[in-house]
């Protein structure tokens, strides 16, 4: 704030001092010689000041350091007394503020379903991508190896009996 000239520091007290009130008033009451109608506009240059607009965080947290106590006892007073109609807001900011964080819990169900062929044309591509050979690859699936599989990068036809019929998927 001491970058600013006296005016500017008038300006950003009167703002916090004297809320609410308007910025057009604000400047006048901080000592500038302005038109009623030039007010708004000089108000307006302020508000977009860089410097100004950092003196208006920095005297706010001044305002509110001091004035924390006070503050803290108001909020326990609200969380704490059962009939104030924002008891539960006020009770999660104060308990916010003191490092927790209120846990949210999410459940997802995704159902996906695959046919009998499909998860085997997936194993068979996996063990293919592996290097597995057709001799592995048969050690595994049996005569299914013989059977036409959709979706696999061989074509492979023939006939066999399903050894896997008795099984659910």
């Amino acid at each position: 704030m001491q970058a600013l000239n006296q005016r500017q520091q008038n300006f950003v007290m009167i703002m916090w001092e004297c809320a609410p009130i308007s910025a057009a008033e604000a400047v006048r009451r901080a000592g500038y010689k302005q038109s009623q109608d030039s007010s708004g506009v000089q108000a307006y240059a302020l508000m977009h000041n860089p410097g100004v607009r950092a003196a208006m965080i920095e005297y706010g947290h001044g305002r509110m350091s001091e004035n924390a106590p006070a503050l803290y006892q108001k909020l326990f007073k609200i969380a704490a007394s059962e009939q104030h109609k924002d008891q539960a807001k006020v009770a999660m900011a104060l308990f916010s503020r003191a490092g927790f964080r209120e846990v949210i819990e999410q459940t997802h169900n995704i159902n996906i379903n695959v046919t009998r062929q499909e998860k085997i044309a997936s194993l068979r591509e996996t063990m293919i991508a592996e290097g597995k050979s057709p001799a592995e690859i048969e050690a595994v699936f049996g005569s299914l190896t013989d059977y036409e599989v959709e979706g696999t990068s061989r074509d492979i036809t023939g006939t066999a009996e399903d050894p896997f019929a008795d099984e659910d998927y």
